[in-house]
């Protein structure tokens, strides 16, 4: 299961990368605020 949540916490941080590239077109504050939201 930590197995599982480790490698889906990954996965995450690759999508929340991705997502903040979009998101600095809209407001790096804005990306950084809905980032640290969901990566703790």
């Amino acid at each position: 299961m930590a197995e599982f949540i480790q490698k889906d916490k990954r996965a995450l941080r690759k999508a929340n990368a991705n997502l903040l590239k979009m998101r600095s077109f809209w407001g790096f504050s804005y990306g950084a605020r809905m980032v640290s939201k969901y990566s703790y």
